[in-house]
């Protein structure tokens, strides 16, 4: 999204807060929510500037939130705090204004203003809280429904949208949150919304006053009536407080901000059209759902681009280098091609196999590259994500494990070695279709070309789900067959574990047997279907072609989001506990 069309940040509010902040003299001020730190930086000047201390709370900042955190570590003006609200609050004392834009919902909201109040030990309230009014006002939004009371949640979807006017969902074009947040499916009603929670708690304090400023998705302002400063920020800030103009002007924004969001699926949907991912290293790609999309993508906007690539191949079939960038490595290199897996192309000319070549000296390919570049910069994940990869013992797994700290790799050794058991090599063991996590223990989880060696593949889907928390995101490469509607069963297991093939034995890389391991599945159009029924939502295909990365021919990725769904166990702390046993 563009900051400049889509107007969300409560940075937009900064002619009406930090002059509230100099009136009200408050020198400790807590942020709740920091996304991508934009409104942060502003504050920790203000901080810095008056003497004060600014703490930022965020469980999930974003890269450019958590390198400005780490640019004032250990200043006296400055503290970043990675834990979530209804944590972070108690352990706050002394506070003199808190801006909170967090998780925006009935009980949260409630919670962190009873928290609050806990910590006044007499000092006036000043609070601004952001969405209380379109479309989280009377409507609950959740980013981690699991962690909800079931008495508190309400019944909600991440795969409808809403839109303004309309207190159910929208089957079709709307707001919506990608699979990443679910909204209740009633607007209204109690214990329902930001402002219904800030008026339940405010009826039982009648020393404090609630005013909205109906603008930017809607700011709340809660504050002491008697407050030495009170009449002073009244007056501030009564222009804005419920302005019928600023409020039929929000209305309207609010409708052409779904409108385009509309248009944008609705280009999507039409083929040809392109969306750039944004992140360190934005990418370009092409969304596609079935097969008939992929083709006219494909046709309008894919072939001519790498038809033009292909009229740059030397005129004999010799090993060449060109130049990209690798997203792996973090800088410019020299990306070695020859023509090992080569197939004829248009007029019979060999292509090189684009996907497996394009290699690093960092010994990567193009496929390994481009899977590293989508997981580290472009699902949305964070450092301290929890993330699981269905390999170990490959040259990727090292990197994916500095990029994230908290990464699990491992292997399927089979029987001889307890699932979720590590050798004395290191290697961990886990059998795809029974994996050893808790219930929505993990934000991502990752396989690369190996989910066609599994025989029950749609068991291995459904243990995928089973251990991503609700918006959890799947990202998944295998040898994809575009021409086929239903995948190709190569071979089988039957009861008694035996493989019956019918097809003859093909065998993929695996770098733990010399032998490979058998190729159970070329997986065609039907894949997506699969995926779908194992409790996943926003299933597409990610094609792309991009040079200046050295992603030359047409490259692909397949993404989802895990459904929301209630009541799911908590995110661990650390990786499950691990025994050690013999190879």
């Amino acid at each position: 999204m563009s900051d400049n069309l889509y107007l969300y940040s409560m940075a937009n509010f900064r002619e009406i807060i930090l002059p509230v902040l100099e009136l009200a003299q408050a020198r400790k001020i807590v942020e709740v929510g920091s996304e991508y730190g934009t409104f942060t930086q502003e504050l920790c000047a203000h901080a810095q500037r008056t003497g004060g201390q600014f703490i930022c709370v965020e469980p999930y900042p974003q890269e450019s939130a958590r390198r400005f955190a780490a640019r004032h570590e250990g200043q006296a003006y400055f503290e970043f705090i990675q834990k979530i609200s209804l944590e972070a609050l108690p352990e706050l004392r002394d506070v003199d204004a808190y801006i909170i834009d967090g998780d925006h919902n009935y009980y949260t909201v409630l919670r962190e203003l009873e928290l609050i109040a806990a910590n006044r030990q007499g000092r006036p309230w000043l609070v601004f809280q952001h969405d209380v009014c379109w479309p989280c006002g009377r409507r609950d939004m959740y980013y981690r429904p699991d962690l909800i009371p079931a008495e508190y949640l309400h019944p909600h979807t991440c795969q409808h949208a809403i839109a303004p006017g309309n207190p159910g969902v929208e089957p079709g074009g709307g707001f919506r949150g990608d699979g990443t947040l679910a909204f209740a499916c009633h607007e209204g009603g109690p214990r329902n919304g930001v402002t219904t929670a800030i008026e339940d708690f405010v009826a039982h304090h009648s020393e404090l006053q609630f005013d909205i400023v109906p603008a930017v998705f809607g700011l709340g302002i809660i504050y002491s009536k008697t407050a030495p400063w009170a009449a002073a920020l009244a007056t501030h800030f009564r222009p804005f407080v419920n302005n019928p103009m600023l409020q039929r002007m929000e209305e309207n924004r609010v409708r052409l901000y779904v409108k385009v969001q509309e248009l944008q699926e609705e280009l999507a949907r039409g083929g040809g059209s392109s969306e750039v991912l944004p992140g360190p290293h934005p990418l370009e790609v092409f969304r596609t759902t079935d097969k008939n999309t992929f083709l006219r993508i494909w046709g309008a906007r894919l072939r001519p681009a790498i038809q033009e690539q292909e009229k740059s191949l030397p005129a004999q079939p010799v090993a060449f280098e060109r130049p990209g960038y690798c997203v792996v490595c973090g800088r410019p290199a020299s990306l070695r091609t020859d023509y090992e897996f080569a197939s004829p192309g248009d007029g019979g000319r060999l292509v090189p196999a684009w996907r497996e070549r394009q290699i690093c000296q960092c010994d990567l390919n193009c496929r390994i590259r481009s899977c590293f570049h989508f997981l580290k910069d472009l699902l949305g994940l964070n450092r301290n994500s929890a993330v699981y990869v269905m390999e170990q013992s490959t040259p990727l797994f090292p990197h994916i494990r500095a990029a994230f700290p908290r990464a699990i790799g491992a292997e399927n050794l089979g029987p001889t070695v307890p699932r979720g058991s590590v050798r004395q090599d290191g290697i961990r063991n886990e059998d795809p279709t029974r994996l050893t996590f808790a219930d929505g223990s993990l934000d991502c989880i990752a396989s690369f070309d190996r989910l066609q060696c599994v025989p029950d593949y749609r068991a291995a889907l459904r243990e995928i789900a089973r251990c991503l928390r609700p918006g959890g995101r799947l990202l998944l490469t295998v040898p994809f067959r575009f021409d086929l509607d239903q995948s190709l069963l190569r071979a089988e297991r039957n009861s008694a574990g035996e493989f019956i093939h019918h097809q003859p034995p093909v065998y993929h890389h695996d770098p733990l047997n010399p032998k490979g391991a058998l190729c159970c599945h070329e997986f065609g159009w039907n894949l997506l279907d699969a995926v779908r029924e194992a409790g996943f939502t926003g299933v597409e295909l990610l094609a792309f072609t991009a040079p200046h990365f050295g992603y030359l021919g047409m490259q692909y990725v397949l993404v989802a989001t895990r459904a929301a769904a209630p009541k799911l166990a908590a995110l661990p702390e650390t990786v499950p506990n691990q025994t050690v046993c013999q190879p």
